[in-house]
């Protein structure tokens, strides 16, 4: 099944909890609590802690914000700044990587890994992609084919309801999904439009 993650926005939100909450019910499977400025490990807890406890294994937190763990069902991921820092074997459910090569080499097994920006970004500016998404879907139907324990592969940069419907048959086993919805005035609706030309895209 294609998945469908949301990274947390740049700035704070209100009713954030509420927010996360309405996506992971309408069909988000896993929402990513990156870390920034204001999200202090308390402010994480008290975040977490308002949302729904049966929803704690479909959110992830930074590996800043591992203790997280010991209390809460969430899921880790690691930055990829942080892989030759941390100590193997925690159990990282995510990483991040900027290249099919890093997505190769990396030494310990990851349920996902977020590839970057495989489009123009939408949250950052002038942040373009290095990637032309046809040669992208051999090298990576390749390496699926000739690998049996990758992690699963997940495209970050630029998602939006256009360019969410090009990665069918892309290779890629789901999608994460920033400016696009953060951006918008509501991003509960902003996500639903991005589900929809998923599912029609999908279904051809």
């Amino acid at each position: 099944m294609f998945k469908l993650f949301v990274i947390s926005p740049e700035e704070t939100k209100n009713h954030e909890a509420k927010i996360f909450t309405s996506l992971l019910n309408e069909g988000v499977h896993y929402i990513y609590l990156r870390k920034r400025a204001d999200y202090s490990i308390d402010a994480i807890k008290e975040l977490v802690e308002n949302i729904p406890v049966d929803l704690h294994p479909r959110i992830i937190v930074s590996s800043s914000h591992y203790t997280l763990k010991r209390e809460f069902a969430v899921q880790l991921h690691l930055k990829g700044i942080d892989r030759n820092k941390l100590a193997v074997g925690n159990n990282w459910f995510s990483t991040s990587v900027h290249s099919v090569n890093d997505w190769l080499n990396l030494k310990e097994q990851y349920n996902y890994t977020f590839l970057s920006p495989v489009f123009n970004s939408i949250s950052k500016a002038n942040y373009y992609s290095a990637f032309n998404l046809r040669e992208l879907t051999k090298e990576i139907r390749q390496h699926k084919f000739e690998k049996d324990n990758l992690s699963k592969l997940v495209a970050l940069g630029g998602i939006d309801a256009e360019s969410i419907t090009k990665l069918k048959n892309s290779g890629f086993d789901g999608a994460a999904i920033l400016g696009s919805i953060w951006q918008s005035k509501d991003p509960v609706e902003a996500f639903k439009q991005i589900r929809k030309a998923l599912n029609e895209a999908f279904q051809e």
